[in-house]
């Protein structure tokens, strides 16, 4: 029913997917929210931030729109990376409901990171069959950078690019040496303005204070979110299943590709458990998963089992989302 639906990519699909987003973000606008404070050193997220920080209706429309943005861009990296059919729109629907329960704390450093953390992702799938690798190994350092200066924890991921090289095997020299520019460049430009306010030494103890006292945070969690990590375990489970067995593509590229992913998977984990404390079924550790999703999604005969596992998230998504709104009522 809804696999096969959402095979298809016309406007009636684009126009569910928002229908949905806006269901599952209605309680967020019906309860009274306060803006949140957001501590630990994210510059580049503080310059965006300062203008919308007062008004905390509007930074939960912000989110929203921007998470939608964010659905229709990971559905297109799906695509052109082969794991979703052209005319597809899986992607969306599945991104609007994984992130949405940690994206409605409204706009935030991570959510903020997140089209350059997609970015990073889509460029080291692209390492093995790139026509120009050193640029391409440049952008993917680059975006590592900015996302880390959005967010923190994401800085972890300039360390992938290089495992990332050596999983495609690449031999050119420069594309060894250019990460470091690329990841550094948005570093010095930002020095250059700290230099020129006056506040480089603040944000260089700022930064230093931060990385000590960084660690690991074990979300607590109730149980319709241990429902909802069950359910997508178990999605993972099927679809990482299928993806390496014979009905998966075994050509050189897509395992080249599953590879990056799977580095990708423990990089988002350690990110995730870094930052902010965010619901155990919902954030940075979902994107990768939702990509093997995707792909069994647009290619499985098996459309019983997968339409019960994807109603049966919407579900968790959708009471967890309004639970809090009927206890409000009460």
């Amino acid at each position: 029913m809804l696999i096969r639906y959402f095979r298809s990519g016309f406007f009636a699909q684009h126009f569910v997917s928002m229908l949905v987003a806006v269901v599952l973000w209605l309680p967020v606008f019906l309860l009274k929210t306060e803006s949140a404070s957001y501590s630990g050193f994210h510059p580049l997220f503080d310059l965006v931030n300062f203008p919308i920080a007062v008004q905390p209706m509007t930074r939960m429309l912000l989110a929203m729109v921007l998470l939608l943005v964010f659905a229709f861009s990971f559905s297109r990296i799906a695509s052109e990376c082969g794991f979703q059919l052209r005319t597809a729109t899986h992607g969306i629907l599945l991104f609007i409901l994984v992130m949405t329960p940690a994206a409605s704390e409204g706009f935030s450093p991570w959510l903020a990171s997140l089209p350059f953390v997609l970015a990073v992702m889509y460029h080291l799938l692209n390492f093995y069959n790139s026509k120009n690798i050193v640029a391409t190994v440049f952008h993917a350092s680059f975006y590592a950078g900015v996302a880390g200066l959005f967010h923190f924890p994401n800085l972890i991921l300039f360390p992938a690019v290089f495992v990332s090289l050596i999983v495609s095997r690449v031999d050119v020299f420069k594309a060894w040496l250019v990460p470091f520019v690329g990841f550094l460049a948005p570093f010095f430009f930002l020095t250059a303005y700290y230099f020129l306010n006056d506040r480089l030494f603040t944000a260089w103890s700022d930064f230093l204070s931060h990385l000590h006292a960084t660690e690991l945070l074990m979300p607590s969690a109730g149980f319709l979110e241990w429902l909802a990590v069950a359910v997508l375990a178990v999605l993972t489970i099927t679809a990482f299943s299928w993806t390496t067995g014979p009905s998966g593509d075994y050509s050189i590229v897509m395992r080249k590709r599953n590879s990056i992913l799977i580095i990708l998977v423990f990089t988002f984990i350690i990110i995730q458990f870094m930052g902010r404390n965010m619901p155990l079924n919902s954030g940075l550790a979902w994107i990768v998963p939702s990509v093997f999703i995707v792909n069994y999604f647009s290619h499985t005969r098996r459309i019983k089992m997968a339409n019960f596992m994807l109603i049966a998230l919407f579900l968790l998504v959708l009471i967890q989302r309004f639970i809090p709104f009927f206890l409000w009522l009460r």
